[in-house]
């Protein structure tokens, strides 16, 4: 695919060049994933002379000159058959490769996590105050979030791939929708998937519920749909570890709980029961408290796309380009 966009990119340019090969373009990620292990200031420092720069492994793949021609011209498709409606319309074929392979060798495990993730961008395309990465842009990622096998991306995805049908529920429920889809084409499973609270609304968990998919989630206090609990308010009057819980007409169960913070879940499997107790430090001292079983298992299972972040980042490619996604 890079290979014969990328070499037909370069005869659009009409400048002389030499075809790129699949060795040529197996060299040139080669080096892009070296970068992230041994990193340098500047990209052209891995051919410089100098002992404590010169690597090579790099010299000796690929020339200097070549592997800057392979990233001027570097595509994955076709730019005279971009869809105008799609704006990660220039790597969508690299989505779907790389999502193919993520489910080829999933492992089968039933605890997931659906959150956003930032791919870094200084060119300012989104910003979201607070997050690690503040500046790139946004993408929807699946994760498992089993403990043996916590970051292992299952799904990559955006708001322009998300189906029509699903977005009568909200931009946020359908990505959650869209991914049980995923795992539903994978393999036929009680799957359980974790969120926070931009994406869970009763509806979704009853949608969810529909086809035999467990959710959990955070939720925020204007989608509870009218249950029954306490108020934010008078749940603050009371001491810490204080919970209460109502449910909805469909089986949707609202816990409510009194922590460091007032926190919402809204889950359509789980229940209070059993009681867990969890240590707090409280006037420099440590101190009891009880957590309802569906907060217990949200705190342990939600974490999946956080880690495979987290493990993006120790190896994240150093050599980067200018080009950018048209928005």
């Amino acid at each position: 695919m890079f290979v014969k966009y990328s070499n037909l990119y370069a005869s659009k340019k009409n400048v002389l060049h030499s075809t790129i090969t699949e060795a040529e373009m197996k060299a040139f990620f080669g080096i892009l994933i070296l970068s992230g292990y041994v990193q340098l200031p500047r990209r052209r420092m891995f051919w410089e002379n100098s002992k404590d720069t010169h690597n090579e492994v790099v010299s000796s793949a690929m020339s200097r000159d070549r592997f800057e021609f392979i990233m001027s011209d570097l595509h994955c498709c076709d730019n005279s058959k971009l869809s105008q409606q799609d704006r990660f319309a220039k790597v969508r074929p690299l989505f779907e490769a790389i999502n193919r392979n993520f489910q080829l060798f999933c492992p089968v495990r039933a605890a997931h996590s659906v959150d956003e993730s930032m791919v870094p961008y200084f060119g300012c395309k989104q910003f979201i105050k607070g997050k690690p990465i503040r500046y790139g842009f946004k993408i929807w990622m699946g994760a498992i979030s089993s403990s043996d096998c916590a970051g292992y991306c299952v799904w990559l995805g955006s708001n322009t791939q998300i189906p029509t049908m699903y977005k009568l529920f909200g931009l946020g429920p359908s990505v959650v929708l869209h991914y049980s889809t995923v795992l539903r084409q994978m393999l036929s499973l009680p799957y359980h998937i974790f969120f926070d609270n931009f994406f869970t609304t009763v509806p979704l968990l009853e949608e969810l519920l529909r086809h035999n998919i467990r959710g959990t989630g955070t939720v925020r206090e204007n989608r509870m749909s009218k249950c029954t609990v306490q108020s934010k308010t008078d749940m603050k009057k009371t001491t810490r570890g204080t919970y209460d819980y109502g449910s909805t007409e469909n089986k949707v169960l609202i816990v409510k709980w009194n922590d460091n913070n007032i926190v919402n879940v809204a889950t359509n499997n789980l229940q209070v029961d059993p009681i867990h107790h969890v240590s707090r430090l409280q006037k420099r001292k440590k101190i009891t408290v009880d957590q309802p079983q569906c907060i217990k298992a949200y705190n342990a299972f939600m974490g999946g796309v956080d880690r495979c972040d987290e493990n993006i980042s120790y190896y994240r490619t150093s050599i980067r380009g200018k080009k950018c996604i048209p928005v």
